[in-house]
């Protein structure tokens, strides 16, 4: 393995918080290097909040031209050209702010200092001044009887669906719950939401 490799900010995770001022301190001039395994841009253009809008507006277009069997396979290539739009996007402002980005997967073998997985199959060692973590968030699944030998669906595999349910069952009624249940009635599922205290008024969901 060669030499660590020294630098002034080291970030490991590219979400929104880290990337941006990854971004920054290198147009500064400083020596920056963003450690991430593969979602460009992080976790709320790839699985969270920009396809989860998108899929929400789609099921309100065809909610409002009363379109009674939506495609959700042309729902599913909306949204995935609007993600694919971001990451390209993020990309570009990546390579141009001038920070070192290295794909692979990333953890602690000292006080700052980092032994990265590439991607290419290859491996580095990387250390920093100062280190931030920024890993981001996987989806909790409830501590439900049978619900993981179930194979349940998370926001992140919801947003793949290609054909409407045929009786889609929301586990939670906050925000997200809340939105994917009213999405997916509008385009076309029976939806039952599950919720084991009362839902807050500000919060109930329209159809």
């Amino acid at each position: 393995m060669s030499s660590v490799v020294q630098y002034e900010y080291v970030f490991l995770g590219g979400g929104k918080g880290g990337k941006t001022l990854a971004m920054e301190l290198a147009q500064a001039g400083h020596r920056v290097a963003l450690i991430e395994r593969g979602m460009i841009g992080g976790s709320c253009i790839n699985v969270a909040c920009i396809p989860t809008k998108t899929l929400i507006q789609n099921a309100r277009i065809a909610h409002i031209s009363k379109d009674a069997k939506p495609d959700m396979a042309r729902v599913k290539r909306n949204v995935r050209a609007v993600v694919d739009g971001m990451v390209d996007m993020n990309m570009k402002a990546f390579v141009a702010s001038g920070f070192d980005l290295l794909m692979g997967t990333g953890h602690f073998v000292g006080p700052r200092r980092i032994h990265i997985e590439m991607n290419d199959g290859s491996a580095r060692e990387i250390e920093g001044e100062h280190v931030f973590i920024n890993t981001g968030t996987t989806a909790a699944i409830p501590d439900v009887p049978g619900l993981r030998a179930a194979a349940p669906l998370t926001h992140v595999e919801a947003l793949q669906v290609n054909v409407t349910p045929e009786h889609l069952i929301v586990i939670g009624g906050g925000y997200i719950g809340l939105e994917m249940a009213q999405a997916f009635r509008r385009l076309g599922a029976p939806v039952t939401l599950i919720q084991k205290r009362r839902v807050s008024r500000c919060a109930r969901m329209k159809t």
